[in-house]
């Protein structure tokens, strides 16, 4: 029931575990697992889990993402291994809303831009997709690749939608944090009539 009140626990079900399989094709070597995952509803209507992966120890790997599937017939299942998709950014938590004016999917995720070292936090980008599967990355929002990357950081995004805008805030550490993941301060920005980078990006979607 989309209208349950989620504050009363009775609303709320569990489902069985997925356990991660590093058979799943597409997994990247080493890795034992998947965290911090979005549930968003796909273009197929079903319910998904797209789950930040990890980024490759060997360059030029830029992340990836791992999609679950949920049984809506039966919520107490286990949710099944979908696959494996490109995602630059997974390094870091991300997340995922579907807009339901132009059926779009966006997100915001830190962008790895050094071969070097995928695993950088001073970026953030605006990506969006069709299908959950192939992301276009639409801007930029935040370059700091000239600075430290061990002293900057813009991390675990969230965002609105707000009108023809996308409001967002990150947990910051900049301008003499300790280290890029102990946060300082908080960013917030706002993106001005975003659909329109969208419709650039995906012409006659």
């Amino acid at each position: 029931d989309e209208y349950a009140d989620l504050m009363c626990a009775e609303n709320w079900v569990l489902t069985g575990l997925c356990e991660f399989d590093p058979s799943w094709p597409g997994v990247l070597e080493g890795f034992k697992g998947c965290i911090e995952g979005n549930a968003v509803v796909g273009p197929d209507g079903v319910l998904y889990n797209m789950l930040r992966h990890g980024a490759g120890r060997y360059p030029p790997e830029f992340g990836r993402a791992v999609l679950l599937k949920a049984d809506a017939e039966d919520p107490h299942a286990a949710p099944v291994f979908d696959r494996v998709i490109p995602f630059n950014g997974a390094q870091s938590k991300f997340v995922v809303l579907k807009d339901e004016v132009s059926g779009l999917y966006f997100s915001i995720s830190n962008l790895s831009v050094d071969s070097r070292n995928p695993v950088t936090r001073y970026t953030l980008a605006l990506k969006a997709s069709k299908d959950l599967v192939e992301w276009k990355v639409l801007k930029i929002l935040i370059d700091r690749r000239h600075e430290n990357p061990k002293e900057v950081g813009f991390q675990y995004p969230d965002f609105l939608f707000d009108g023809d805008d996308i409001v967002y805030a990150s947990r910051t550490a900049v301008n003499g944090a300790r280290n890029f993941h102990d946060a300082n301060c908080t960013t917030v920005g706002r993106v001005k009539n975003f659909r329109d980078l969208a419709n650039a990006a995906f012409p006659g979607k």
